[in-house]
């Protein structure tokens, strides 16, 4: 009897229906609620190949910055522990 194996790299199509979220511990990793219900990140793009950059660019990526409100749901659910 001869059994179809589905290789490892064809196997989305099979969970096309799945939503995959980011892991609970990655969130909190990365993200930081404050006491007033915002939530801060460090911006990207600062840690490497920085010569390339402006020196106004260097100086608008320095720090935290808050996340915007379209997102803001799903971080708070992935905080709270609620991603998969």
């Amino acid at each position: 009897m001869e059994r179809s194996v589905t290789p490892p790299w064809n196997n989305h199509a099979t969970n096309a229906s799945v939503n995959f979220t980011r892991s609970s511990s990655q969130v909190r990793k990365k993200c930081v609620g404050t006491a007033s219900g915002k939530v801060k990140h460090r911006q990207a793009g600062t840690s490497h190949l920085a010569s390339r950059k402006t020196k106004k660019t260097r100086r608008n990526l320095r720090g935290t910055k808050v996340l915007s409100k379209t997102v803001l749901h799903q971080i708070t659910m992935a905080l709270a522990g609620h991603s998969s």
